[in-house]
């Protein structure tokens, strides 16, 4: 007999954490050396860090934002250091081997750098404004090097009543269709770039017919990120050959006038203020990781310690 949703989130809560390892992860996640010590080459600050110039939307970001607005997603090059890239891969895979959710490696200064990077700033900035902030929604995709690993199924991100919600979308491997890369339904250019309407519990004929041809996979390099609306319809592809597994950081960028969930996502993107403090991204992590559990049901086993340490921060668990 077939295991169910609801027997699987069952089973995976009976295999949480126990209260004597939730203490134990607590302690160690509330100290910053701890963090350190599981990759030393990464800095965990309060300063301001130092960004590059302003950029203006010249001709090669003018022609990926017609390319947004059109097909409903587009790719931006040579956005990152491919140094600065790998810097983060080393540290999102210290941070699995010692039995973390890849999400904590948001304590790290590094990665909250990368969303103040300055192409990247100048695209989602042109979009919604330069004071854009990140919704909790932030996150370390990954799809292991397994037959049958895959991403997060179609769906849209977070859509909220008069909001534009940019993702952007930063490989830290190589992405291509044999390791899972993103799939999504492209935007019909010849109607004034509208979506393809898949609403409803089930699909027409017609509907699927409409959608099928729109498919694109979207292979992407380290260094580069892709982008799309928050009402594009996307997926993650399943693994299929070869040794390289595939992973991702990806955020959700809103404009400066949405009122965030966290008061303290509000100036994480700023370049004239500091890096969130130690304490804020320990309970925006947290926060992320509860609203995934959606998507990946086995994050429920160590939503325990998700919630003591946002608990303990004086924050409701909320995520929504």
């Amino acid at each position: 007999m077939a295991t169910t949703a609801e027997e699987l989130i069952a089973f995976i809560r009976q295999c949480a954490v126990t209260e004597g390892e939730t203490d134990s992860f607590v302690e160690r996640a509330r100290n910053p050396d701890y963090w350190i010590s599981l990759c030393p080459t990464t800095t965990i600050t309060a300063s301001q860090p130092e960004t590059g110039p302003s950029e203006e939307l010249n001709s090669d970001l003018a022609s990926v934002i017609h390319d947004y607005r059109t097909y409903g997603h587009c790719a931006v090059y040579d956005a990152f250091a491919l140094d600065d890239i790998a810097a983060l891969q080393t540290a999102a895979i210290s941070i699995s081997e010692a039995g973390w959710p890849l999400i904590f490696a948001f304590v790290y200064d590094e990665f909250w750098k990368i969303g103040r990077t300055t192409k990247l700033r100048a695209f989602v900035s042109s979009l919604i404004g330069s004071g854009y902030q990140p919704t909790v929604s932030f996150w370390v995709n990954y799809v292991p090097a397994v037959r049958g690993g895959s991403g997060f199924p179609p769906h849209m991100d977070d859509v909220w009543p008069g909001h534009h919600t940019v993702t952007c979308w930063v490989p830290l491997t190589p992405v291509t269709p044999d390791n899972g890369c993103l799939y999504v339904i492209e935007r019909d250019s010849e109607n004034s770039g509208e979506s393809v309407d898949l609403s409803g519990a089930n699909l027409t004929g017609a509907q699927v017919l409409s959608a099928l041809p729109r498919v694109r996979a979207l292979p992407a390099r380290p260094g580069s990120f892709l982008a799309w609306p928050n009402n594009t319809i996307h997926w993650g592809g399943m693994f299929l050959r070869g040794q390289q597994a595939r992973m991702a950081l990806s955020f959700h960028f809103t404009s400066a006038d949405f009122e965030n969930v966290d008061p303290s996502l509000r100036e994480s993107m700023l370049i004239h203020r500091p890096l969130p403090r130690f304490e804020d991204r320990l309970r925006l992590v947290c926060k992320s990781m509860l609203r995934f559990r959606g998507r990946d049901p086995l994050l429920e086993r160590f939503a325990p310690v998700a919630r003591r340490l946002i608990g303990e921060s004086g924050s409701s668990a909320s995520v929504e």
